[in-house]
């Protein structure tokens, strides 16, 4: 799971990366994500070690309620819908919580799906959002009013 976690942080950099380099970053908060990034990898890792002290494999789902937390509280209200990622981030945990005395495959498989699952509306608006914002400048610039 910790090699799952990393490797998709190592992912997560390269694609910011490559989407800020094709498309253009929408704005820069002179580190501001840089020190979101560390303090949620100091989270990940804070679970990690507390699950291998016995702590329940639930915990390892709460930091991944930070990020989608981070995003509807700093865009509030426009991306707020980012709180779904957190309520299922949560439930995940709650899931794994429940059968923390006899945690399985099943169970695991569950948790990460409801997890995944809440993630996919935040990405479905997300683009919408972009889209329309695109759409909109993009109009204006040709002296039309976005409908």
């Amino acid at each position: 799971m910790l090699i799952v976690c990393l490797s998709n942080g190592f992912i997560t950099y390269y694609l910011n990366d490559y989407y800020e380099t094709r498309f253009g970053a929408v704005e820069e908060q002179s580190g501001l994500l840089w020190n979101a990034r560390r303090m949620l990898a100091a989270a990940f890792v804070a679970a990690f070690v507390l699950v291998l002290m016995g702590w329940p494999v639930g915990l390892v789902f709460v930091p991944f309620a930070l990020f989608p937390a981070w995003i509807a509280v700093r865009d509030f209200p426009r991306r707020s819908y980012h709180l779904v990622g957190v309520a299922g981030s949560l439930a995940a945990a709650s899931v794994m919580w429940i059968v923390h005395s006899a945690p399985t495959d099943t169970a695991f498989a569950w948790a990460a799906a409801v997890h995944g699952m809440s993630l996919i509306p935040g990405g479905l608006l997300d683009h919408q959002l972009l889209a329309r914002t695109v759409r909109g400048e993009s109009a204006q610039e040709h002296g039309i009013q976005p409908g």
